[in-house]
């Protein structure tokens, strides 16, 4: 492989760790646009060069997120109970998700990943300007100023396994068509539904990636590609296994690892509403150039 490739693959691999220590997420909002693009430049068939982004992007997320759960867990901002049943709802997701997005033809998929990207961006802009709103209307009541970035464990907080094991279900299906960690659905959910603390959202979901990015990645694994000759000799050193290029994987983890942890420290000091401004800011961007 280049060296040119190599650095670029190191710089995309820095990039994803620090969003996904940071949001709580797997990024591969990022990493499979990024892989999609490299492939294309490699010369893999359109229809073969998503999937194969997408398995990739599970095994990078799935390593970086083992990194940024620790890091949060040492914050405690990790509700490991709640992270287990999102992640045991999401298995079945992943499976469900990995028979439709073998199905799926390569320009529907890169279009429906990158409207969904921008319909949760959209969402999220909302939810900053209705949170903004309550801060007012709760500094109206109280003067505890620093009330709506309290991340102490919260008796407000709901414990409802019933919705989280549908929220889970759906970042399982996410996570295995579109090549992403859940964490998209999940945080949101978290923070708006069952008033989470933002942090405690991001830590959570990260505990959850972990077991859903897992399932998926062992579909794509397993799964026999589709390649004829000509693309296999294109594509042979990329050591593919099934869907996914481990050889990629690793390069752009060895950075992602590292600053996944410098990433998960930053956001144990920073605003919440800056977080979920970043948050939505690169999905909209994410999903714009996914579907032009």
């Amino acid at each position: 492989m280049d060296l040119f490739i190599v650095l670029l693959l190191l710089l995309l691999g820095a990039l994803i760790g620090f969003i996904s220590g940071l949001l709580g997420l797997g990024a591969g909002f990022i990493t499979v646009p990024a892989l999609i693009y490299l492939l294309d430049y490699l010369g893999a068939p359109p229809n073969q060069s998503i999937k194969i982004a997408i398995g990739t992007s599970l095994f990078v997320i799935f390593l970086n997120s083992i990194a940024g759960a620790y890091k949060h867990s040492k914050h405690n901002n990790v509700i490991w109970k709640d992270s287990l049943c999102l992640g045991l709802f999401g298995i079945i997701g992943s499976i469900i998700g990995f028979k439709i997005s073998m199905n799926l033809g390569g320009e529907l998929h890169q279009f429906i990943f990158g409207l969904l990207l921008i319909i949760l961006s959209l969402n999220m802009v909302r939810n900053v300007y209705n949170e903004h709103k309550q801060e007012i209307s709760r500094k109206n009541i109280t003067n505890n100023k620093q009330n709506n970035n309290n991340d102490n464990y919260d008796t407000s907080i709901k414990h409802d396994y019933k919705s989280m094991g549908f929220i889970g279900i759906l970042a399982g299906v996410s996570s295995s068509i579109f090549g992403i960690g859940g964490g998209i659905l999940i945080i949101p959910f978290l923070s708006n539904f069952l008033k989470y603390p933002i942090k405690k959202s991001i830590g959570t979901s990260t505990g959850m990636i972990v077991i859903i990015s897992f399932f998926g990645l062992m579909g794509y694994i397993l799964s026999p590609n589709e390649l004829d000759t000509n693309s296999k000799v294109i594509l042979d050193y990329l050591h593919l296994t099934g869907y996914v290029s481990l050889y990629v994987g690793l390069i752009m983890v060895i950075s992602g690892i590292l600053f996944s942890q410098i990433g998960a420290k930053f956001s144990n000091s920073s605003n919440s509403k800056i977080l979920n401004m970043v948050f939505s800011m690169i999905l909209l961007i994410s999903g714009i150039k996914m579907i032009i």
